[in-house]
């Protein structure tokens, strides 16, 4: 018992010495913000977009950079009548087979987490204010500026394999797991991958906070917040 109390400031400053700042060139946003809205289902996370936004940012991204305006063009067809979007990435076989952690089977997180294995993208569409959905989930709106959510849009993009045809109905919703692009690890869960779009954003998110849907919702909160 006494050596994990002992560990207990260890990790506390491991923690803290790999916080991650924003970019306050890009963040908080000065005028005319873009909501986002990151969700924690309990075990995994998702982010809810709007499709309006996702749909401008691909027309402004298509001479610079065409592959990934394509990509988020793609993503926005799925569900064309959609308001907006929630997107969760994570193991394509322990993602669609674990929507709780009491689903959780030890051998497919382990060997999820232990090699590299292939993703999958969860896509939810949705109508009407986001924070009126999933009202058994917590949820964070965070504010971003145009060029922060451009820039979350192009890491979005990273991920998404077009031109793929569904591989199963989502955990929740109207929506479809379909497969992406990347792979999940021990280094890059699904909840790293949220981090990772708010951090290409400008918003201050980190790795180790990350690892997990609380933590990563506790340092939003903590740290990165803006109404």
């Amino acid at each position: 018992m006494i050596r994990i109390f002992a560990a207990v400031p260890i990790l506390a400053l491991v923690i803290w010495l790999t916080l991650t700042p924003g970019n306050p060139e890009i963040y908080p946003p000065e005028s005319d913000p873009r909501p986002v809205w990151v969700v924690d289902h309990g075990w995994h996370s998702g982010v809810i977009i709007g499709q309006a936004e996702l749909r401008a940012a691909a027309l402004s991204l298509e001479l610079t950079e065409p592959d990934a305006a394509d990509r988020i063009r793609w993503l926005t067809t799925r569900y064309p009548a959609a308001e907006w979007i929630e997107v969760g990435w994570g193991d394509a076989e322990f993602y669609q087979q674990t929507p709780t952690i009491g689903d959780v089977d030890p051998w497919l997180g382990a060997k999820a987490l232990l090699m590299p294995t292939e993703a999958a993208l969860q896509i939810v569409p949705g109508w009407g204010p986001p924070d009126g959905s999933f009202v058994a989930s917590d949820k964070q709106r965070v504010l971003l500026s145009l060029d922060g959510f451009r820039k979350l849009a192009l890491q979005l993009a990273e991920a998404v394999e077009y031109g793929v045809s569904p591989t199963g109905q989502s955990l929740y919703g109207e929506g479809h797991f379909f497969p992406a692009r990347q792979s999940y690890h021990l280094f890059r869960t699904c909840n790293h991958w949220v981090s990772n779009l708010l951090r290409a954003a400008g918003v201050p998110s980190s790795g180790i906070p990350g690892t997990f849907s609380s933590t990563l919702m506790m340092e939003l909160r903590m740290r990165a917040f803006r109404e």
